[in-house]
């Protein structure tokens, strides 16, 4: 009998190949937060899924899947209003869970709008980010996001970030801090 050796490749020590894009259940920071205005949604991409984020009524993040689930619509492309999310479409209107609070040719009180929602994922900002739980938090409930960075981004009055032009790296965030 033979025997075969089987050796796992790594990209870096601790991140086996095929990992470099990323995995489900984990805190990413998506988008810088200067670049998150308060009147306008942005696309964007992370482990292959297209996202959209805006910030609701009290100035927080809120992400959700860019795609509208009437007609499938790329949500970016809409508005936010009061806080809330319009696709440019058909003017469905979604808060920051992903429930629609808006379907404009069905009365307000329409049993419609509590089964009409798009995919939503907990958003946070933290150390100049914009963060998002891209996983099932039902399954696999997010740990607390300062719990998940290095220390330093918990402390924002003592260290200064300098940060430079975003550039998109397909990697997973963890390998282009440590492989950098």
């Amino acid at each position: 009998l033979s025997t075969m050796k089987h050796e796992i490749s790594e990209l870096v020590p601790g991140v086996p190949k095929g990992l470099e894009i990323g995995l489900r259940n984990y805190w990413y920071p998506i988008l810088q937060s200067e670049e998150l205005g308060q009147d306008k949604p942005i696309g964007v991409q992370c482990l292959g899924e297209n996202f959209v984020v805006w910030r609701d009524e009290r100035g927080f993040p809120a992400v959700l899947s860019d795609r509208c689930p009437h007609r499938s619509a790329k949500l970016s492309l809409g508005r936010v209003l009061e806080g809330k999310l319009q696709c440019a479409l058909h003017g469905l209107r979604f808060d920051g869970a992903g429930q629609c609070v808006l379907i404009p040719w069905e009365p307000d009180d329409s049993a419609s709008l509590h089964e009409v929602h798009a995919r939503s994922y907990p958003a946070r900002e933290l150390g100049g980010y914009i963060w998002a739980y891209l996983g099932d938090p039902a399954k696999f409930p997010p740990p607390p996001l300062t719990d998940e960075v290095p220390e330093e981004l918990n402390h924002d009055d003592e260290f200064l970030w300098f940060r430079m032009p975003t550039e998109s790296w397909r990697t997973n965030w963890l390998l282009a801090i440590v492989g950098g």
